[in-house]
């Protein structure tokens, strides 16, 4: 009896530990929205893997078979960064589905995971996010012999997949160059003002005029009626005489009319 209680607590120390660990967390919420529909969260944390893409991929499927929103209509990003291909695959992912992406206050989103990051309809970048220069040759491939003109050859072609990648999802190349400048041993944290710049605060404008055109037609209101609610709410948020030397930003949810 002894040894089949050990034996059984010893198993849920591997689920659980397995579970505390994974880097892609998803878990339904108890708590609806207006419309009935189920609240979830999908994050992804610790370092990004291949073996992320198909977990990721499963709980999108889950999600829409089952109706369930996300909470802060968000993929939560707390990574310290990690594979660009898989990186790469799951923004594309995101963007498909018109998925938003949020590091919290509190949470960071170093290298790779910027990829995940500008991948979102809007991103909203309240934690930090630090980027570097990438390193193309894995410890796989240390005995294999590279010439010169290889070399330049293949880190041409990954610097041109990565301004591509970039805007495709609507990132400026600015955001390209400080990352390629900044060599694989540091690393540079973007400032509040340089992420605002990029673009890490707000919708991309194709989907912002996409929801424009379909809440306007909902509300039978003009667009810039719509912009005039959220320069109200931004103004509310930030009155002229606030003491805080940190600017106030609306919500995805509220950028895209999705609040409730």
């Amino acid at each position: 009896m002894i040894r089949c209680i050990t034996q059984y607590l010893f198993l849920l120390t591997i689920i659980y530990t397995q579970t505390a660990f994974a880097d892609v967390e998803f878990q339904k919420l108890d708590y609806k929205d207006s419309k009935g529909h189920e609240y979830a969260s999908l994050k992804l944390t610790d370092h990004i893997l291949d073996s992320d893409v198909p977990l990721f991929k499963k709980y999108i499927k889950q999600i829409h078979k089952e109706h369930l929103r996300l909470e802060s209509d968000s993929v939560v990003l707390n990574s310290h960064g990690g594979m660009g291909i898989p990186a790469v695959a799951i923004g594309r992912i995101i963007r498909k589905e018109h998925l938003s992406t949020l590091v919290p206050q509190d949470a960071i989103c170093n290298s790779a995971c910027a990829y995940v990051l500008i991948s979102g309809v809007c991103r909203m970048a309240l934690g930090e996010v630090k980027i570097h220069r990438s390193l193309h040759q894995g410890d796989e491939d240390m005995d294999k012999p590279v010439s010169v003109k290889e070399n330049y050859k293949v880190i041409r072609t990954v610097i041109r997949e990565k301004f591509s990648f970039y805007r495709e999802m609507g990132s400026p190349d600015a955001m390209v160059w400080q990352g390629i400048n900044t060599p694989q041993w540091l690393i540079t944290s973007l400032s509040e003002e340089e992420k605002d710049s990029y673009g890490l605060f707000y919708s991309i404008p194709e989907e912002q005029d996409l929801r424009y055109n379909r809440i306007a037609r909902q509300r039978k209101v003009s667009k810039f009626d719509l912009v005039e609610i959220l320069k109200d709410k931004y103004v509310e948020l930030n009155p002229a005489d606030s003491p805080s030397d940190i600017t106030n930003r609306l919500s995805c949810s509220e950028q895209l009319f999705l609040e409730e």
